[in-house]
């Protein structure tokens, strides 16, 4: 048997009070057998220790190594009981220890799993506030987009109207400035009296200037009498049946309706 291995001793009390461990002469083993045929506990496996110990013997397993003189005093006993239990005690804190530093582990473990789910739970928010912000962002930037596109094109557009009611102004003016003036008067009393005399006698004063236009035009109509009228101006005319008068100035309206044109262009220019 080596140093190393634990060993088997038959414990007995001396009569002196002191405990020693008797132990018997080592021999080599030989198929389970000590000495004169007894089993050995040194040498025996443990079903044979049991099967050779009809007294039921106690047998103690110690640590250490196997004395050289043969015996161990009480003494010796003690110490390495003492050892053994310190041993266990030992492993037992150790085990203890390492029962609570995994526990330990585990806390630390569930409490990193918590705070990466939290951070996890947050990183989304913050990234779905984000997107959202973004989104809220860009949908601003188009309808800022569009308002400045509607702006310009509003602008472009009362440019457009400006430019063209200038040049509606040009060209009636200057299609006025061809026409006969006293042939307009004609159409346009022709056109007071088809809507507002439709029947009785009238009397129509017209400039010296325009008898000619308006005796040709109402020579086959007895009910309207033609004067002339030094007092009136070119363009100008008066409808008379005794209830009601209108006059007439052709040139006048021209030009309202000639500064209206160009008021509003001004007046769009300005705004």
């Amino acid at each position: 048997m080596s140093a190393g291995e634990g060993a088997r001793y038959r414990l007995a009390e001396s009569g002196a009070g002191s405990c020693a461990a008797r132990l018997p002469t080592l021999r080599p083993p030989v198929a389970g057998r000590g000495p004169r045929g007894i089993a050995h506990p040194y040498t025996a496996k443990a079903g044979e220790v049991a099967m050779n110990n009809p007294l039921h013997l106690p047998f103690t397993t110690l640590p250490g190594a196997l004395p050289s003189h043969g015996y161990l005093t009480a003494q010796r006993l003690r110490e390495r009981e003492e050892a053994q239990c310190a041993i266990a005690a030992s492993l037992r804190q150790a085990e203890a220890h390492a029962s609570a530093i995994r526990a330990a582990a585990d806390d630390l473990l569930t409490q990193a799993k918590a705070q990466a789910q939290q951070i996890r739970e947050q990183a989304q928010r913050e990234g779905e506030r984000s997107a959202q912000q973004k989104q809220e962002e860009a949908i601003a930037a188009a309808v800022q987009w569009l308002c400045h596109e509607q702006e310009l094109e509003q602008h472009l557009a009362d440019q457009l109207a400006q430019r063209w009611r200038q040049l509606t102004a040009q060209a009636i003016e200057e299609l006025l400035g061809k026409q006969d003036q006293n042939a307009l008067l004609i159409r346009r009393i022709n056109q007071l009296v088809i809507h507002r005399f439709a029947q009785g006698r009238l009397t129509l004063s017209v400039p010296p200037s325009a008898m000619t236009h308006a005796q040709a035009a109402w020579a086959d109509s007895p009910r309207i009498a033609v004067t002339a009228d030094p007092t009136l101006q070119e363009g100008q005319a008066r409808l008379d049946d005794g209830l009601l008068r209108i006059h007439l100035d052709s040139q006048a309206q021209q030009s309202r309706l000639l500064q209206l044109l160009r008021d509003s262009a001004c007046g769009r220019q300005y705004a």
